[in-house]
C-alpha cells in the first residue's frame, strides 16, 4: 500500500508541474512584462531554489523532519502560487516568485529521500523508477490537456489546477513513512567532500550547467511555438513529447542497474 501512496504522489505531483511549469514564461509574457523581466523570473525560481534547497536539507536531517517539510512545502506552496493572480506589477512578482521558490524547495529532494528511504529497508533501492515513472505519465497527460484547453488564453486556470494538486499532495504525504537520521550529520565532512575533489566539483559544475540548458530549453520551446502560431494542441502535444522517453527509461532502470551498475546507467541517461 505505501508503494500506491508513492505512485499516486508522483503521478499528481506531475500532473500539477505539466499543467503550469512548461508555462510560466508565457505566463508572465501575456501579463505584459518584457521579455528580460520574464526571463528573470523564470531564471529566480531556478536560483532561489539552488540557494534555499541545502538550507532545507540541513533542517531536514538535523530535526528529523522530512516528512513534515513535504506536507508544509505543498500547502504553503499552493496558496502562494495563488498570488500569482493578484498582480501583474513585475516588482510584486519578484517577492512572489522568491517566496514561491523558498517553499517549494523541500518538496523535490525530501520526498525522493522518503522513497528512496522506503526502497534501501526493503533492499530495493534500484526500483526508485517505478515511482518515478508515474511523474512522466501524470506530466505527459497534463501538458497535452494543459496546452488544448488553457493555453490559448486561460492559463491561470492552470495555476488553480496547480495550487489544488499541492493542496491533495499535502494530505497524500500524511501517508508516507517518515524516514529517521540515526547519526549525526556531520555537513563540515560534506562540505570538506566538495573542496578536497575536483571531480566532484567538475561533475557539479557539469550539472549546474545542464540544468541551466534544460530550463531555457523547457521555458522558450513554449514561447517559440506560439510566436510560430501553432496550435494549443500542438504545443501541448509537442511539451508531452520531451517525457515519453522517461517512461520505458524508468520502467527499465532497474534491470539497467542490475546489469551495468548505477555509474554506467547514469552515463547513458
Amino acid at each position: 500500500m505505501i508503494r500506491f501512496w508513492f505512485k499516486l504522489f508522483y503521478a499528481i505531483k506531475f500532473v500539477g508541474v505539466g499543467m503550469f511549469a512548461p508555462y510560466v514564461a508565457m505566463y508572465f509574457i501575456r501579463k505584459d512584462l518584457t521579455n528580460l523581466q520574464a526571463g528573470s523570473l523564470v531564471a529566480l525560481v531556478s536560483f532561489v531554489g539552488f540557494v534555499a534547497q541545502p538550507i532545507w536539507g540541513i533542517i531536514s536531517d538535523k530535526y528529523n523532519v522530512t516528512r513534515l517539510l513535504v506536507t508544509i512545502s505543498c500547502w504553503t506552496t499552493s496558496v502562494i502560487v495563488l498570488t500569482y493572480t493578484l498582480t501583474d506589477k513585475f516588482e510584486y512578482l519578484i517577492i512572489i516568485v522568491t517566496l514561491f521558490s523558498i517553499m517549494r524547495s523541500p518538496l523535490h529532494a525530501n520526498v525522493a529521500a522518503l522513497a528512496l528511504h522506503h526502497l534501501d529497508l526493503k533492499g530495493v533501492r534500484e526500483e526508485y523508477g517505478k515511482f518515478r515513472m508515474w511523474g512522466s505519465i501524470g506530466f505527459i497527460i497534463a501538458t497535452i490537456i494543459s496546452g488544448g484547453f488553457f493555453f490559448e488564453d486561460n492559463l491561470t486556470t492552470a495555476i488553480y489546477v496547480f495550487s489544488g494538486c499541492l493542496i491533495l499532495l499535502g494530505f497524500i504525504s500524511l501517508k508516507l513513512p517518515d524516514r529517521g537520521i540515526s547519526s549525526t550529520v556531520q555537513w563540515r565532512d560534506s562540505i570538506a567532500l566538495i573542496t578536497n575533489s575536483q571531480l566532484l566539483r567538475i561533475f557539479l559544475l557539469g550539472i549546474i550547467c545542464v540544468g541551466i540548458t534544460l530550463g531555457i530549453a523547457d521555458q522558450y520551446l513554449v514561447v517559440y511555438l506560439d510566436e510560430i502560431n501553432a496550435s494549443a494542441w500542438i504545443v501541448g502535444l509537442t511539451v508531452a513529447i520531451t517525457a515519453f522517453p522517461e517512461i520505458p527509461i524508468m520502467s527499465y532502470a532497474e534491470k539497467f542497474i542490475r546489469k551495468w551498475g548505477l555509474r554506467i546507467t547514469y552515463v547513458v541517461g
